[in-house]
């Protein structure tokens, strides 16, 4: 059971709060189970005695401390409890103002004093840009120019018709110039070419006298040398270049 007043609690067949002195209301069923019926009255105890013994007198309850704020009707509130001790707190304040300090500290050391000296422009420092070196790109291999004209009477390999040919006659030469050499023993016996630079080139030399058409032209006429050197001049053409200029 609870007081009214100062809302503490206090045994349920108390009639005063033993707290704060209010008179306690017993519950509805108290009266049922605690207070004999009158018969019991009559036979047990004398009538107006149980009122003396129960309720207290006015020392027993007056000399109690009252509870602090009970005067305002103010519920019972537990104090806190888990308080910081002193120290705790104490070390905790110095902690802080410690942390202050430095932080002001650190401010002021910050904070330099303008000079009044003029300051002198800095010019900043122009770094130069290396660019990486690049590889030289390789140059696309040119196709093969004409041979320029030989002046008039003038054989590529004047000797082709009368010697063998052997390496050394033929290692200045260009692709080109191979391949007209070679077709330059047939120009000798008049032989007509139907590729047109082959033709240009020869009608151009004052020595040549196209008459006899390729179709109609015989390897008869040729010597055994001029074989030779025409099957010699073939298979140098294609180990050095794969195949013919023309």
């Amino acid at each position: 059971m609870f007081c009214t007043q100062c809302g503490r609690k206090v045994p349920d067949d108390a009639a005063w709060c033993p707290y704060c002195g209010a008179e306690l209301a017993p519950p509805d069923d108290w009266q049922d189970e605690a207070a004999p019926v009158d018969e019991w009255q009559d036979d047990y105890a004398p009538a107006n005695d149980w009122d003396n013994e129960a309720e207290p007198s006015d020392e027993t309850w007056a000399d109690d401390s009252p509870v602090s704020g009970w005067e305002d009707d103010a519920p019972y509130m537990p104090e806190p409890h888990g308080k910081p001790p002193r120290s705790k707190a104490l070390l905790i304040t110095i902690f802080a103002v410690l942390g202050v300090a430095v932080i002001v500290l650190l401010i002021a050391l910050n904070i330099k004093p303008k000079s009044n000296r003029p300051t002198a422009a800095v010019t900043p420092a122009v770094t130069a840009t290396v660019r990486p070196s690049t590889a030289p790109t390789p140059k696309p291999t040119s196709t093969p120019k004409p041979t320029k004209e030989p002046a008039s009477d003038d054989y590529i390999l004047p000797d082709s018709a009368t010697r063998r040919l052997t390496q050394a006659d033929v290692a200045d030469l260009t692709w080109e110039q191979c391949c007209l050499a070679r077709n330059e023993i047939f120009a000798r016996h008049g032989r007509l070419f139907q590729t047109p630079q082959i033709a240009a080139y020869f009608e151009a030399q004052s020595w040549y006298h196209g008459t006899i058409p390729g179709a109609s032209f015989s390897n008869d006429v040729l010597s055994q040398i001029e074989r030779d050197n025409i099957d010699f001049l073939v298979s140098y053409e294609n180990a050095t270049w794969g195949h013919s200029y023309y």
